[in-house]
């Protein structure tokens, strides 16, 4: 019974990072289209001053990338350790 408890909490994780790692995907490739964007225009957002609202925009989407980054390296250890941990979990119960 503990071994199923553990696979089932298994499966559960991995859906979730699944879902964080799809997020990440698209923060990230919201991120590059805007560099793309900026880098395309730069003689625009030079001589208009533009630098810092897409200097914010770059970071508030950078910062929302590396949590989501971060939550998925979270959820991936915890599910590498309820792995491993699982067979003592097993004897114990």
């Amino acid at each position: 019974a503990v071994m199923a408890s553990i696979v089932f909490m298994n499966f559960s994780l991995a859906k979730w990072i699944k879902k964080v790692e799809v997020r990440d995907y698209r923060r990230g490739d919201e991120r590059l289209s805007i560099m793309k964007e900026l880098l395309e225009g730069i003689k625009a957002i030079k001589m208009t001053a533009w630098e810092y609202p897409f200097q914010q925009i770059l970071t508030n989407v950078r910062k929302e990338e590396t949590d989501l980054i971060r939550s998925f390296r979270t959820l991936q250890v915890s599910s590498i350790n309820l792995g491993r941990s699982s067979p003592a979990l097993a004897a114990c119960f």
